[in-house]
């Protein structure tokens, strides 16, 4: 239920102004979305958060500078609109989408895209640049809907509590790809090198957006296959050197301002 309400709101944690990345008693990104959630014991409780008022939000997301955490209203709105789908649907506990989904990497994927409005991360691209009969196709990546799954998998550490674990792709973020980036396995454009290079938001859906993501899927599952490894545990080890490797800081990464990711 913890890493639910976690995964509910793991999303945009990058800040306009690179001397301010909205941290939490010296704490950014993530790690400051972690520690927020530590300040009220009971975020693990649909019956609690679904209930807190922006107000309770914004105290709990109460920044070193003073600062607002990014897309804080729309954070509130996904808590009460998660915590209201998971009493009225699912007996009021995350495990009953785990139970939903047959305890099956798919099918709980599927489970909560269905349910759950947030975690569905589809748009649509055009399958030509231009012209009146170019054909539009769906593209789903379901990043948060996935690392759900992913994190209940690592955290229970039984092989049986989630399986096909290997059906996952890696979770299609920013940070992964500029990992990917930094180490030349991802070769931009000069067009898109100048979007990141001057800070230009990507819409989300726009084509670069997609490509950057599509692109860092096929990159991991380049990587799974010739390490003999899953792409799961490929994301999490380019998400920790991304965190930790100082050079992959000093390439930009994009920036999308969206509830996905």
């Amino acid at each position: 239920d913890y890493i639910f309400c976690i995964d509910s709101l793991n999303f945009s944690f990058w800040h306009n102004d690179p001397d301010d990345e909205c941290r939490i008693e010296g704490r950014s990104g993530y790690a400051a979305l972690l520690h927020a959630l530590r300040r009220d014991k009971r975020m693990w409780d649909p019956f609690h958060f679904s209930k807190l008022t922006c107000d309770d939000l914004e105290k709990l997301f109460a920044t070193d500078s003073g600062a607002e955490f990014p897309m804080l209203k729309e954070r509130h709105q996904i808590l009460q609109e998660n915590g209201r789908i998971l009493q009225g649907k699912f007996g009021g506990t995350a495990e009953n989408i785990i139970r939903a989904g047959d305890h099956d990497s798919n099918k709980i994927v599927a489970v909560l895209v269905s349910n759950f409005p947030s975690f569905r991360d589809e748009a649509y691209i055009l399958r030509e640049e231009e012209g009146e009969s170019a054909e539009s196709i769906e593209v789903a990546f379901y990043k948060r809907a996935q690392i759900f799954v992913a994190d209940c998998w690592a955290a229970m550490r039984q092989e049986d509590f989630v399986r096909n674990i290997d059906q996952l792709t890696m979770f299609a973020d920013y940070r992964v790809p500029q990992v990917l980036s930094s180490l030349n396995i991802l070769i931009y454009s000069q067009r898109l090198i100048h979007i990141l290079n001057n800070e230009i938001e990507l819409r989300y859906g726009q084509r670069e957006e997609m490509e950057i993501r599509g692109c860092s899927i096929e990159a991991v599952e380049r990587i799974a296959h010739g390490l003999n490894t899953i792409p799961v545990l490929v994301d999490f080890a380019l998400w920790t050197m991304a965190k930790d490797r100082t050079e992959t800081r000093k390439y930009p990464h994009h920036k999308c301002r969206c509830i996905y990711y």
